[in-house]
């Protein structure tokens, strides 16, 4: 497991062998991982998360840049997403949706 200060740095993409597919309810998401079977209930974030990775590998910064986009907050609002994006890239991780590019 990548922990510790270096996980911002790594760059994610979406796991090779994952085949998701999304559905919406309200602000919750739930994604389905045709390769394993699981089915996971994600939080807004998290699944914008998997949604970029989708489209092109990302480190941590670069998720947070994407997320103050689509939100329209100035860069200076991104002090506390850093350490959240770095949890969920962890935890995206841990259950095989995401691995280091």
């Amino acid at each position: 497991m990548i922990s510790g200060n270096h996980s911002s740095f790594v760059r994610w993409k979406i796991a090779p062998d994952a085949c998701l597919h999304f559905a919406e309810w309200e602000s919750e998401f739930v994604v389905y991982n045709e390769f394993s079977g699981d089915t996971h209930l994600l939080d807004t974030t998290a699944a914008h998360i998997l949604f970029t990775l989708k489209q092109e590998s990302l480190d941590a910064v670069g998720l947070v840049r994407s997320l103050l986009l689509v939100a329209d907050q100035p860069a200076t609002d991104s002090s506390g997403l850093l350490p959240q994006i770095t949890h969920i890239l962890s935890e995206l991780h841990a259950i095989a949706l995401i691995e280091p590019a």
